[in-house]
C-alpha cells in the first residue's frame, strides 16, 4: 500500500494488459512451432540410429535429456 500512496506504483491500462496478452500468445505459438520442428528433426535423427543422448551431446547440451 505504501507504494501506491507514495505514487511509485503505476496503474496499468487495459491497452497495456491486452498488448501483453497478445505478445504472450504470439510467443507461445512460436514456442509450440519450435518444439514441433525440433521433435521432427530429433525423430528423423533417431530413425537413422542416433540416440537422444548423442543428439544432445552433438548439439553441445549438457545434463539430463529425459522427459524432453
Amino acid at each position: 500500500m505504501e507504494g501506491l500512496r507514495s505514487g511509485e506504483v503505476k496503474q496499468v491500462t487495459r491497452e497495456e494488459v491486452e498488448g501483453c496478452e497478445r505478445e504472450w500468445a504470439y510467443w507461445g505459438k512460436k514456442r509450440v512451432l519450435r518444439k514441433r520442428a525440433f521433435e521432427e528433426v530429433e525423430g528423423r535423427l533417431m530413425e537413422v540410429g542416433k540416440t537422444r543422448e548423442e543428439i544432445w551431446e552433438g548439439a553441445g547440451a549438457e545434463g539430463e535429456v529425459e522427459g524432453l
